[in-house]
């Protein structure tokens, strides 16, 4: 291990001269971080291949190099992890691969209280196909490399009488099986009166998003004009425009588009609390399904902000699909810190799409429901019965073409004590596809506890428990818990030595379900910084 450690850095060495030397001003300046660290892994499986049946064990090595770097200045910052390894496999080395993940950005202001050129790039090794395995990863060996990058202007100006935020940003996906490969852009226009407006405030929100791939194209616009009189009273008449387009040569059985008009009230029941009421009428009143129009409706926005520590903002309103609904909230005080935030979006080129696909015909018991693949088998001494015969099913990943209703749930909480810190963490997504009405559901909650037993000993035990749903209320219908238990130890040696241990269980039930499996994991890391 040692050996190849020193061969990654070797390989690597040019380029890290590069950067300590373009960076040495920086760092004499104390401006920047610049922690580059070897690291080597070593990983036993139990059950490499997630299968019930047929398991395999292995250890899998991964030895590499890693780059944390932050710099800030007035008019420039950037982030970025970087690590580049490579990984071997005892149980079959036609897998050995070298692998990257890297996560940064960048900001750089053109002109003060102006321009700036913005930035981010993101290589991820993601699980193949979710529908599979939600935890696939390097040690599973059935990841596919995925790569982000977006770069682009925002403009930014605040000031007594107005505060403006735009961006246009151009965005590329790339990825290791040509799935969810797409190319566009994203401009946004924000904008609302200063403190010193005295008759007249507005609120203007408007984004525009352009996607392609494949000779297909996608484009969402969303906007919301308020426009109102500013009255010595704390009721403040104003006028609302909504509209919504999501266009583009993608099929789709549904009209994805709205518009209405409306007035309503804004009333200040505090400095810090703000509710805006009004009633808008749409433009088109098109039926939403067979049996139901589009209804004259009301459109509830709350913002308040009680505290520099705290902000909520909520709306409730009408979209073409019928009742929408947003929520913001965070809060944070000494010890407890909460986000909630809750938006339906429409996305399209995702890695969420999928398609029925069977594993084969197999020979099965008839009395078994939950029967296994080493139950499904001819042996010599029966005899082929036509009635035994089953399909084994599987999903899988295909290029996601229409567009679709995203119902995204995130809720973060964090208490910090003086040595233990708790932390639990729920999501959620409900995902509707336009086009086929076919829904699916993913949803995970992460619960865990750190404990800093000593200057320079860490423990933390974790449990997951993540469930999705696919082809919900059809015949082909797929449904998988999996709960994933981990306890992880941290020992720093000095100030440039640490090491890792980690011990994990994974069970996953499913239905059908061939595709139960447990796995069990332990794991130690050093890491040397440079």
């Amino acid at each position: 291990m040692a050996t190849m450690a020193m061969d990654m850095v070797r390989k690597h060495k040019y380029l890290l001269s590069i950067v300590l030397l373009s960076t040495h001003s920086l760092v004499q300046a104390n401006e920047l971080t610049f922690d580059p660290a070897i690291k080597i892994n070593e990983t036993y499986s139990d059950n490499i291949n997630f299968n019930n049946q047929n398991k395999n064990s292995t250890f899998v090595n991964q030895t590499g190099l890693s780059l944390s770097s932050t710099y800030i200045a007035q008019y420039a910052s950037y982030n970025i992890d970087l690590e580049s390894f490579y990984a071997s496999y005892s149980h079959d080395s036609a897998l050995n691969d070298s692998f990257i993940s890297l996560d940064g950005d960048f900001n750089i202001q053109l002109w003060p209280n102006g321009i700036s050129l913005v930035g981010s790039a993101s290589i991820q090794n993601s699980p193949r196909n979710t529908s599979a395995n939600v935890y696939a990863d390097i040690v599973s060996g059935d990841t596919v490399q995925v790569e982000r990058y977006s770069s682009g202007l925002s403009y930014d100006i605040s000031n007594s009488q107005y505060n403006l935020s735009s961006t246009l940003v151009y965005n590329t996906t790339r990825s290791e099986d040509n799935i969810s490969e797409q190319d566009g852009y994203t401009a946004t226009l924000n904008s609302r009166n200063g403190n010193n407006s005295r008759y007249i405030f507005w609120d203007l929100s408007n984004n525009y998003n352009e996607r392609e791939n494949n000779n297909r194209t996608s484009r969402s616009y969303q906007s919301e004009t308020k426009i109102g009189l500013i009255t010595p009273y704390k009721i403040n008449p104003f006028i609302r425009y909504y509209d919504e387009d999501n266009s583009g040569n993608l099929a789709s059985n549904q009209q994805i588009e709205s518009n209405s008009y409306g007035a309503g009230l804004r009333w200040l029941l505090t400095p810090r609390l703000i509710v805006d009421l009004s009633y808008n009428i749409p433009l088109n009143k098109s039926a939403l399904t067979d049996n139901e129009q589009k209804d004259n409706y009301y459109d509830i926005s709350i913002n308040w902000q009680p505290s520099r520590r705290t902000t909520l903002n909520a709306n409730i309103s009408q979209r073409f699909y019928g009742d929408s609904y947003n929520l913001n909230l965070t809060h944070k005080n000494k010890r407890l810190t909460n986000t909630i935030i809750y938006d339906e979006s429409i996305q399209t080129f995702t890695r969420d799409s999928f398609e029925i696909d069977n594993e084969g015909f197999f020979l099965c018991p008839q009395d078994i429901d939950d029967f296994t693949y080493d139950q499904c088998f001819i042996n010599n001494t029966n005899q082929l019965d036509d009635n035994s015969l089953r399909v084994i099913p599987s999903l899988k990943l295909v290029e996601d073409d229409n567009f679709s209703l995203n119902k995204r749930l995130n809720w973060i909480s964090s208490l910090a004590l003086s040595r233990t810190t708790f932390r639990l963490s729920l999501q959620r997504n409900e995902r509707l596809n336009l086009s086929t009405n076919v829904e699916g559901l993913r949803q995970n909650a992460d619960f865990s506890i750190s404990r800093k037993i000593s200057g320079y000993s860490t423990i933390e035990a974790s449990a997951s428990y993540t469930e999705t749903n696919n082809f919900i209320n059809l015949p082909r219908e797929q449904n998988s818990q999996y709960r994933y238990y981990k306890i992880n130890y941290k020992r720093e040696l000095n100030k440039t030595l640490s090491f890792d241990i980690n011990i994990s269980h994974l069970n996953r039930a499913s239905d059908p379900a061939v595709f139960v499996y447990k796995e069990n994991r332990i794991s130690l890391e050093l890491k040397k910084v440079l």
